[in-house]
């Protein structure tokens, strides 16, 4: 088997944990905290029960920073906070590929990507395709 896509980036430096990514980064596991603050009583427990079953990133299999990401915003459907069949692993970490940001929300944390699931496992199968990726769920996203 071959390297997995965060495994084959660090290979090839495509990741440079430069001041900006290393900023990206920060801010995102700080929005991270919050939410288990504003969030219901039971979303810290179906967080952690979603990264007992899911524990690692579903787009580049990194197991470190791991964010759980709602596929239809919370904001849009407050009603499927807690719905497993709305969450998927991506991971947002310094030196990781940072697919929590590029491609859960197409580079934009004001915006959401509908078919998250299914570009995450077009990078799992393929990762050479990560800038092709990193710009569909651009094109793609919805603010």
């Amino acid at each position: 088997m071959g390297l997995l896509p965060h495994q084959h980036h660090r290979a090839r430096g495509t990741v440079v944990a430069d001041a900006s990514h290393i900023a990206r980064v920060r801010s995102a596991q700080k929005r991270e905290r919050t939410k288990l603050v504003e969030r219901s009583p039971k979303w810290r427990s179906a967080r952690a029960r979603h990264l007992k079953a899911s524990p690692e990133c579903a787009a580049c299999g990194s197991r470190q920073g791991l964010q759980v990401h709602h596929v239809v915003p919370f904001h849009l459907a407050p009603e499927r906070e807690l719905d497993p069949s709305n969450l998927i692993t991506l991971c947002e970490c310094v030196g990781g590929l940072e697919c929590h940001e590029f491609l859960g929300h197409g580079a934009n944390f004001h915006a959401f990507v509908p078919d998250v699931r299914k570009i995450a496992n077009a990078l799992r199968s393929d990762p050479t395709q990560l800038e092709e990726l990193r710009r569909q769920a651009k094109v793609t996203r919805i603010a």
